[in-house]
């Protein structure tokens, strides 16, 4: 038995999903514009299609400016790449959504393959079972906040200093 799903044609019927990780860290530092142009263009992507910044701009009731400022923003966040069609024009560019929770699931495995920061796992695992054995649930759980800050921390930082890397040895390359 095969089973088929009929498909919704009207693109307003349908959902588009924002990870959390942008919710929670990306969005809220973000300027207002900047979160409206994300999304636009996020539930386009989701659907297959295309959107000129013109678009955007006029849809959306901001200068183009305004859009190609926001695409630049996102990508120092490391939250979009853009891909250029290789053209004299700069703003001649298609744009990629990063898997967010991909990449912060990358950069925990490095976080956990850290020999220095083994102990404090340990310790903390240790402190959460002991908690959750006694059954002081408050406990257990302000332990477990504590432990998974302390590797929001870390993978952020991770992060941040790769992309210091990466800004450094285009800075290099450019000065050659």
């Amino acid at each position: 038995m095969t089973f088929y799903r009929e498909k919704t044609k009207d693109y307003f019927l349908l959902d588009t999903s924002v990870e959390n990780v942008f919710i929670h860290e990306f969005m809220p530092a973000a300027p207002e514009k900047y979160v409206k142009v994300y999304l636009l263009a996020l539930m386009h992507a989701d659907l297959g299609a295309s959107l000129s910044r013109h678009d955007i701009a006029r849809h959306l009731g901001m200068e183009e400016e305004d859009v190609l400022k926001a695409w630049n923003y996102w990508e120092k966040a490391g939250v979009i790449r853009k891909h250029s069609h290789g053209t004299d024009d700069p703003f001649d560019y298609d744009v990629s959504f990063v898997n967010l929770r991909q990449q912060m699931y990358r950069y925990r495995l490095e976080y956990l393959k850290d020999e220095s920061a083994h102990r404090t796992l340990a310790e903390e695992h240790i402190q959460i079972t002991e908690a959750i054995r006694t059954r002081d649930e408050e406990k257990a759980v302000s332990i477990m906040h504590r432990h998974i800050l302390a590797q929001e921390k870390a993978v952020l930082n991770k992060i941040h200093a790769q992309e210091m890397e990466e800004k450094a040895k285009k800075a290099a390359g450019e000065a050659r």
